[in-house]
């Protein structure tokens, strides 16, 4: 090795101790945001802040159910704006691929998706304009070992006449 080459591999070192093994780009959750109602957007109607997300194969990520004990990084939901909305309930998952496994390292059972799931947070439309920001964090899971997530939303939507 050359002194040329010699910074090249300590920077390539450095950086791959950053992530665990196998969990760089393969890993990331590709998510699909919308809002979904059962007719037209009208003021009262309750309408559902809908997040789908595709799982690669050989990962998992946790679901928005608290564990019995400190766990894994569950699913959680945060919005920074709304407007136009009033949150009814909270976070809520379905079409998905739900795995109870008890987790060594953790001491409890952990409630995990393969494959697919759908988020979904409930509200009803206060005004006939309505606005939602916020962030949906979740942790990426495989053999290896795990790394947190976000996906950043943003909603905007203006009542059908």
């Amino acid at each position: 090795m050359n002194w040329f080459q010699f910074p090249a591999a300590l920077i390539l070192i450095g950086f791959s101790c950053f992530l665990p093994a196998g969990l760089q780009a393969q890993g990331e959750l590709k998510w699909k945001n919308s809002v979904e109602s059962q007719g037209s957007f009208q003021v009262g109607d309750t309408v559902s802040l809908v997040f789908k997300c595709e799982i690669p194969d050989g990962y998992h990520t946790y679901s928005s159910k608290p564990t019995e004990k400190d766990g894994p990084l569950i699913t959680t939901l945060t919005f920074t704006k709304t407007k136009g909305l009033k949150l009814v309930g909270g976070l809520a998952e379905k079409d998905g691929d739900l795995h109870t496994a008890y987790d060594d390292i953790f001491e409890t059972e952990v409630y995990e998706y393969h494959g697919r799931v759908t988020f979904y947070q409930k509200a009803v439309v206060t005004q006939k304009c309505f606005e939602a920001e916020g962030l949906l964090e979740y942790g990426v899971c495989n053999d290896m070992g795990c790394m947190p997530g976000s996906n950043e939303f943003g909603f905007k939507e203006k009542v059908k006449k």
